[in-house]
């Protein structure tokens, strides 16, 4: 893959397109060396965040955002970060358990403070006496190591309300269409973008409940979401074809 960047400057969606094509070249089994432009740099009226030139696919990016998420996010992260230190802090003293312990943890996780250490010492009880792990918590790893260490891994999956996914989208896709409707190309995606691990299932119920919708514009041939897992590693999934066939 090879994609030369014609645009008025770096936009940080270029990421997400950049991982997107990667894995189309082998949708496609193709190898792709395209042109990439960016007509919403250009134009003064409502236009796709790129076109690849060669292939003449117009590409539209949408982040789904929850702005209710977000803000669980950030006490998510506060609470991860002070239990962490907790436990590091509790753990340090049991040089008689010789294993680094990977933990999933809750997504709803909030943690009062002062409560850090009485969650750290459960935690620590449960796998020293090999007893259930507080609500939540869930051992996915075990490495043997000289003493015992606990690392935070990784939360489950974010809860999201069916029907306010759908209104999300919905909104995505009209906010898409009036991108993408004016641009003339042989075919127009529309990317979705994920971070917060929302069950595949539901972004499927969701999008099939916008199916007339879709039909009716004739504008958007392809909705592929693209979801941010560990370690940034990016999974792509084919949503919406206007051609059955793809499916």
């Amino acid at each position: 893959m090879n994609l030369n960047f014609l645009c008025r400057h770096r936009k940080l969606e270029n990421r997400y397109l950049v991982a997107f094509i990667e894995h189309y070249e082998k949708y496609l089994k193709l190898e792709i060396k395209d042109i990439v432009r960016c007509p919403d740099q250009w134009s003064k009226g409502k236009a796709p965040d790129y076109f690849l030139e060669e292939l003449n696919i117009a590409v539209e990016v949408k982040r789904v955002i929850n702005k209710a998420l977000v803000s669980q996010l950030n006490s998510l992260d506060r609470s991860e970060r002070r239990l962490q230190a907790m436990l590091d802090e509790v753990s340090g003293g049991r040089p008689d358990i010789n294993e680094e312990v990977y933990l999933e943890y809750p997504f709803d996780l909030k943690i009062k403070r002062g409560k850090e250490a009485k969650l750290a010492n459960q935690i620590i009880s449960a796998i020293c006496l090999k007893r259930r792990m507080p609500d939540g918590f869930r051992v996915i790893r075990k490495i043997r190591s000289s003493s015992l260490k606990i690392y935070l891994a990784g939360t489950g999956t974010a809860f999201w309300p069916l029907k306010r996914l759908e209104n999300q989208l919905k909104h995505l896709v009209q906010n898409a269409i009036e991108q993408l409707k004016g641009f003339s190309s042989d075919k127009k995606i529309l990317l979705l973008i994920d971070y917060f691990k929302v069950d595949l299932s539901n972004y499927s119920k969701a999008i099939c409940s916008l199916n007339e919708i879709l039909l009716k514009c004739k504008t958007i041939d392809e909705i592929w979401l693209q979801m941010i897992g560990s370690e940034l590693k990016k999974d792509h999934y084919l949503l919406w074809p206007r051609n059955r066939e793809l499916i």
